[in-house]
């Protein structure tokens, strides 16, 4: 058995650190806030407060106190031949020593109030719905697996568990635990900033995302749905969605919310000026002849283009693409474990309104644009723009019979 006290590496706002209790057994660890808060200049090497601190005699007491406290509570355990865990342990130390500070809440406490910051309108509907599967995810893993979930089991055993019950339980892919663990990710290091984490060093969980298949409109799909004839007015209004976001790289949701006031002029030329719903960067976007002639056809409305919600959009743009015979055979891979599967779709059927985005940046890219001048009309760096940016294989092909042809024969 071993007993120490540390100061929580991050200090809080006026530099102040958190003196913890660090009490080493049968090759556990308990780690405990004492409830004492110091600058880290008033530390000593013994693991005290130096003398000529005010309140020294009494912190230094009080840390004495806890020492004796947690030994003469594992002993206790020990005689009637019990070994205990942390949770016994914390709350038996909670018991005689934090009667005048507030107990710690429970994992799962500190989660809900996360959720709270997570709830439209300080967040979309959607990201408050990623954390929300997430918690429930977690509370029947624990269930399921009887892995009793807190910040000191987020490890490799957990992610060992954890990674079993997405693939064999729930029957998802490596790609989709992945994105789960970057929310759990994203939930530690707001507990960390928040100091509400137990441990000085926070474990946070290597995401290892296998890069998929971008598909995009080719230049050809794009104009033959620009200009194709619809008779449905709404399915006509969602076309034109969909084909101002293939020109414009704008977002569905922030589509939705523009005017005539997001539309100014720089240097003569018309462009929109908007506010990027993810990065919240201000954004312009020059206004092509295709982002005109779309505007000008739906004028007079208090907004610039047709109002819809995103899963009615979703679902008539993939009508519209099968009534047009937009069907070409995509290819996406599917990563379990050791299997790779390549599955094969028809275009209609994987249509989403985010397909708009990565054709802008897609075809931009193909007619030499630079990452880093797209990411100055699309709110991104040019890492992000990865996600979105793929490869027009025609264009491709053709290079590569290009250079083969050129060779001496």
């Amino acid at each position: 058995m071993v007993v120490n006290f540390y100061l929580k590496s991050q200090p809080d706002k006026q530099n102040f650190h958190r003196i913890y209790l660090y009490f080493r057994y049968n090759a556990k660890e308990l780690q405990f806030y004492t409830g004492e808060k110091i600058l880290k200049k008033q530390w000593n090497k013994k693991q005290f407060v130096n003398s000529g601190v005010n309140d020294a005699a009494k912190i230094n007491d009080r840390l004495k106190f806890i020492k004796e406290k947690i030994l003469e509570i594992y002993r206790f355990y020990q005689n009637k031949g019990i070994i205990p865990n942390n949770e016994i342990l914390r709350d038996e130390l909670n018991k005689v020593v934090n009667k005048e500070v507030i107990k710690e809440k429970s994992f799962y406490e500190y989660f809900s109030d996360f959720l709270e910051i997570q709830k439209p309108p300080q967040k979309s509907k959607l990201t408050y719905g990623k954390f929300k599967n997430v918690l429930n995810h977690l509370q029947n893993f624990e269930k399921q697996y009887n892995y009793k979930i807190n910040y000191l089991s987020l490890n490799d055993v957990f992610f060992s568990k954890f990674y079993t019950y997405f693939i064999e339980v729930l029957n998802n892919n490596d790609n989709t635990f992945y994105k789960y663990l970057k929310s759990i990710n994203q939930f530690v290091k707001w507990s960390y900033e928040k100091e509400y984490l137990t441990s000085n060093r926070p474990y946070y969980f290597k995401i290892k995302e296998k890069k998929q298949i971008v598909f995009f409109l080719d230049s050809d799909e794009f104009l033959t749905l620009y200009n194709s004839r619809i008779e449905n007015k709404r399915l006509e209004n969602v076309r034109d969605l969909f084909c101002f976001g293939c020109v414009t790289a704008i977002r569905f949701s922030a589509m939705q919310r523009l005017t005539t006031n997001n539309i100014q002029k720089i240097n003569g030329k018309e462009v929109i000026f908007y506010v990027a719903d993810k990065s919240k960067k201000p954004t312009i976007v020059p206004l092509t002849e295709y982002a005109k002639n779309i505007i000008e056809k739906h004028k007079g409305n208090q907004y610039l283009l047709p109002q819809i919600s995103n899963k009615n959009a979703n679902l008539y743009i993939k009508e519209i693409f099968e009534i047009l015979g937009l069907s070409r055979i995509i290819t996406q891979m599917q990563f379990k474990g050791s299997e790779t599967k390549e599955i094969h779709y028809k275009l209609n059927e994987k249509l989403s309104f985010k397909i708009s985005k990565k054709t802008c940046v897609t075809l931009l890219h193909g007619l030499g644009v630079q990452p880093e001048i797209i990411g100055l009309f699309t709110a991104n760096t040019p890492e992000t723009l990865k996600h979105y940016l793929g490869t027009d294989k025609t264009k491709a092909n053709q290079q590569f019979l290009d250079v083969f042809d050129s060779l001496e024969k």
